[in-house]
C-alpha cells in the first residue's frame, strides 16, 4: 500500500505511515430507495484517535484540507470530475465494481493527490490540540460529492505522517469497502447519511537538524604526519541522550575544513575537543556548549589550532586508535592498551 507524507500545502514524498480509518468508499450503486438531496448541506468530521502520539504529544493545529473530486447526482452517482481534476486520470467507474481499498488507492486516490497542489481546497477543517480538542468538523453547502482528504500537522520536534483517502457525503451503506465494511447501527440501508465522520492517525517521525564542526588550522608542519583531531559530541532532548559519538577531523595542510551531523530537531549539543593533535594546541575554547539544532537548519561549532614547536614529537598518531568507549564514555587510552 502506498502511504504519501504530507507537510502543509505540499507533498513530500511517499513514506512510511498508518492506516486511517476508511468511511464511504467502495461498491457504489443506486440501490438506496430515497434520492440524493443535492441542495442539502454535508457535514465531514475528522476525530483524532486519543491513544496516538498525535494526540499525546502534539501541542499545534492539525489542517485537513478536503477537495471535491466530483459531484453526486440525486440517484446517489458521481460521474462527473471537477475542474481541477478532469485531467488528473482518475477513474471513477472502478467505483462500480465492488473495489477494494487498495484499487481505490490506485485509481483515485494517489490520482487526486499528483494533482491536489494546483488546486484550492473546497474547506479545511482545524482541529486545536493546544486546546485539547479531538475532532473538528466543516458543514459544505449544497456539498454532495466525493472528497479527498489530506491531514498535515507539525512542529519544531515532528512531521506527523498521515495517509490520505476519499470519502463520500452523503454515504448509505449500500456505499462500503470490500475489505473494510462496517455497518452504521440504526442506519437503514436505503438512508442517506448527510453527517459522514473519519478518524486520523499518523506516523510520528523526527525531524532533524545540521550540525557543523568547523576546524581551522592557522599552520601546519609538513615534516609530520597528518594531524588529526577528535570531537566528542553528546545532544539532548529534555535530558535524555539523542545522540552521543566521536568524530575525528584529518589534516594534511593548514586551513579550514568541516564534518557534518545530522541530529535531532531541538536537541542541545556540546561539542569538546577530546585529542588535539600532535605538536598542535588549541587557540580557542576546548569546548562548545549549548549549540540547540533547528529542523532543516544549520548549527555550528568552530575550533581553532595552531602549530606548538614545544610539543613536537617524531611522527604522528592516529588519534582514531587512541579513543575507546568504556562504560559508556570514550577515554583516551595509549597504544598498548588498544584490543588488536
Amino acid at each position: 500500500m502506498i502511504k504519501v507524507s504530507l507537510r502543509r500545502k505540499g507533498l513530500i514524498g511517499i513514506s512510511m505511515a498508518l492506516v486511517l480509518c476508511i468511511l464511504g468508499v467502495g461498491v457504489h450503486t443506486i440501490r438506496a430507495a430515497s434520492a440524493v438531496d443535492t441542495d442539502a448541506n454535508v457535514t465531514i468530521t475528522a476525530e483524532v484517535d486519543t491513544t496516538s502520539a498525535l494526540a499525546m504529544n502534539y501541542t499545534g493545529k492539525i489542517t485537513i484540507d478536503l477537495y471535491k473530486i466530483a459531484s453526486m447526482d440525486v440517484t446517489g452517482d458521481v460521474k462527473t470530475l471537477e475542474d481541477g481534476f478532469k485531467n488528473s486520470g482518475i477513474n471513477l467507474s472502478i467505483l462500480k465494481d465492488n473495489p477494494t481499498v487498495a484499487t481505490v488507492e490506485e485509481s483515485i486516490v494517489n490520482k487526486a493527490l499528483a494533482v491536489v497542489d494546483g488546486v484550492t481546497p473546497t474547506a479545511t477543517i482545524t482541529i486545536d490540540r493546544r486546546t485539547g480538542q479531538s475532532s473538528g468538523y466543516v458543514s459544505i453547502p449544497k456539498g454532495a460529492g466525493l472528497y479527498l482528504y489530506v491531514p498535515s500537522a507539525e512542529d519544531r520536534r515532528y512531521l506527523y505522517e498521515f495517509t490520505s483517502y476519499v470519502l463520500f457525503a452523503p454515504t448509505s451503506q449500500y456505499i462500503t469497502p470490500r475489505d473494510n465494511y462496517e455497518a452504521d447501527e440504526g442506519m437503514a440501508l436505503d438512508e442517506w447519511k448527510y453527517d459522514v465522520d473519519f478518524g486520523l492517525k499518523s506516523n510520528q517521525v523526527p525531524k532533524l537538524g545540521t550540525l557543523i564542526i568547523e576546524k581551522k588550522l592557522d599552520d601546519y608542519n609538513e615534516s609530520l604526519a597528518a594531524a588529526s583531531f577528535v570531537y566528542k559530541v553528546k545532544a539532548q532532548i529534555d535530558e535524555k541522550v539523542v545522540f552521543d559519538d566521536v568524530v575525528t577531523i584529518e589534516f594534511e595542510s593548514a586551513g579550514t575544513q568541516q564534518i557534518e551531523l545530522e541530529i535531532p530537531a531541538t536537541a542541545t549539543v556540546t561539542v569538546e575537543e577530546v585529542y588535539t593533535g600532535a605538536s598542535y594546541e588549541l587557540a580557542s575554547n576546548k569546548v562548545v556548549n549549548d549549540l540547540v539544532i533547528e529542523a532543516g537548519g544549520e548549527s555550528t561549532a568552530r575550533f581553532e589550532n595552531r602549530y606548538d614547536e614545544e610539543k613536537m614529537i617524531s611522527g604522528g598518531i592516529s588519534a582514531v586508535n587512541t579513543f575507546v568507549k568504556r562504560d559508556g564514555e570514550y577515554v583516551h587510552v595509549g597504544m598498548d592498551d588498544i584490543p588488536q
